[in-house]
């Protein structure tokens, strides 16, 4: 329990064998390579020897682990052995604020020694692949454009909505304030905007770390996930005043994502993404942040970062998948209704739309139902499902881009949607004659 298996199988399915075990099941890597003699296999490691990434090999004859290489301020995304072995090909990220943003092409020889960059540009990169002759390397290059926008309560847009900022900022995520102003997340800081379109005002700012997912906490607080500040190799919940002032961490873990306050402001509820639970923290900081066992799902992931409480604070909710299995291989996916009145409390599970994507969810203002994103054709819109059994209904009529994150205002008479699109175009990148 909590631990992943690296198998090796013969292309029938058959001999089976256990190559590597290891924990936590997080940290399961996402990516092999298969080195040029078939007789190691590379794996992505997470925080090795306090470092922030690195590669391990495994050899089949001894069955023994071999440290590749270990990156003080950078992650791994993807990795292909040279055909002749000469080093590897590798798709990282970079520690700060374009962590999360974007990826890099480098190249780390065989021989050892420091990954030299390849791309030094503004865009990202996804996938790698090595020609036989090891002379071509193919990658598709992409570029994200998103924006925020403001709808009436209802959902129901206008032919043209003018976006809620001007000058192409790198929004990330976003909350309403008490007094009805959105505040934003850039990664590198945190500005609040009024919805007049007023210039944005600064409250955080963080040059060597990245400001995520964030909420508002009444009329008082902010909380939001803070990635690698003061040179940490962690992320987690801070909170500040309204004004971006007085910053006070809150929890301790290695990835702690995805805040929410309760509607009381006693608490910060959040995912602890290194053992898939949830969490909670007192906001004045008196006590340790506590788990939140009766949360987890037996045989289900959490799909995402999105967390929302009702309107009167008594559920929380967010999105399960199943486990896929040889007799079930698609996921289904569960909205769960956690009452926080009780620790030991299992949640309610309502299935949810098959659809659904990966843009969040929300209560909606009279606390009767829950919204999330789904998508068709590669667009998505807004469904609106009742907690009671009843039919759900879309409420916007979108006819492109993606849904990243939407909220409604306080009062719900507006509804603010991040909105964008990906740009993708394959790009191969030759070696030079010498």
């Amino acid at each position: 329990m909590g631990k992943y298996r690296v198998i090796h199988t013969n292309l029938e399915g058959a001999d089976e064998k256990v190559v590597l075990t290891a924990a936590p099941a997080f940290d399961a890597p996402p990516f092999i390579a298969w080195s040029p003699k078939g007789d190691e296999l590379a794996y992505e490691l997470r925080k090795p020897e306090g470092a922030l990434g690195g590669i391990s090999t495994i050899d089949f004859k001894s069955g023994k682990p071999h440290l590749y290489e270990t990156f003080r301020d950078k992650i791994s995304q993807d990795f292909k052995w040279m055909p002749d072995g000469r080093g590897m090909m590798v798709l990282y990220s970079q520690k700060g604020p374009d962590y999360f943003s974007r990826s890099q092409m480098g190249f780390i020889p065989e021989e050892g020694g420091q990954l030299r960059p390849i791309t030094r540009d503004t865009n990202s990169y996804a996938t790698l692949t090595v020609s036989a002759d090891g002379k071509t390397v193919a990658t598709v290059q992409t570029k994200v454009t998103k924006n925020l926008y403001v709808l009436p309560g209802t959902g129901i847009q206008a032919a043209r909505m003018d976006p809620l900022l001007t000058q192409g900022q790198h929004v990330y995520w976003f909350d309403w304030t008490a007094d009805g102003n959105v505040i934003f997340s850039e990664y590198s800081r945190l500005s609040r905007i009024g919805v007049d379109r007023s210039a944005p005002t600064q409250l955080v700012g963080d040059e060597n770390g990245a400001i995520l997912e964030l909420a508002g906490c009444g009329r008082h607080q902010l909380v939001f996930s803070w990635a690698f500040h003061g040179e940490t190799n962690s992320t987690n919940v801070w909170r500040t005043n309204a004004d971006g002032t007085s910053p006070l961490k809150l929890s301790d873990g290695r990835d702690d994502r995805g805040p929410v306050c309760s509607p009381d402001e006693k608490w910060a509820y959040y995912w602890d993404r290194s053992s898939q639970q949830l969490w909670r923290a007192a906001l004045d900081g008196s006590r340790k942040p506590e788990a939140l066992p009766a949360s987890t799902v037996p045989r289900t992931i959490p799909i995402g970062s999105g967390l929302s409480i009702s309107p009167e604070g008594k559920l929380l909710a967010y999105v399960l998948a199943t486990v896929p299995t040889p007799d079930d291989p698609y996921p289904q996916y569960k909205v769960a209704l956690l009452e926080l009145s009780s620790k030991d409390s299992k949640p309610r599970l309502v299935d949810a739309d098959e659809r659904i994507s990966s843009g969040g969810l929300s209560f909606t203002p009279d606390g009767k139902s829950i919204a999330y994103p789904v998508r068709e054709s590669g667009v998505d819109n807004l469904w609106v499902q009742p907690l009671d059994g009843s039919s759900g209904r879309m409420i916007t009529q979108f006819d492109s881009d993606q849904i990243f994150n939407f909220r409604w205002s306080p009062d719900g008479r507006s509804l603010c949607i991040l909105r964008g699109h990906s740009d993708s175009d394959v790009v191969l990148i030759r070696e030079s004659s010498p």
